[in-house]
């Protein structure tokens, strides 16, 4: 029988690096796992996917609510019109 060159001693060991950490990482993600988890991840995963800005579009909507309040309030105080847009 040949012997193994060097390297295909580096590829044996990547492979067996990916493997052990493969199997060190799902065994974290089960120990830390919901017992009950509030919507399966297929399901956020479907509305991340029909919706992918939902969450920057809920931040950007509160933002521009806030803004507005401060235009009104500024208004308010200084008795002016607030600026348009």
């Amino acid at each position: 029988m040949k012997e193994i060159s060097p390297i295909g001693w580096a590829l044996i060991g990547v492979v067996t690096l990916i493997v052990f950490s493969s199997y060190w990482s799902l065994l974290s993600l089960l120990r830390k796992k919901n017992k009950n988890p509030d919507a399966p991840s297929w399901a956020k995963s479907w509305r991340m996917m029909a919706h992918p800005w939902d969450a920057e579009n809920r931040e950007l909507d509160k933002l521009s609510k806030e803004v507005a309040n401060l235009g009104n309030r500024n208004a308010s105080e200084s008795g002016q019109k607030p600026p348009r847009s």
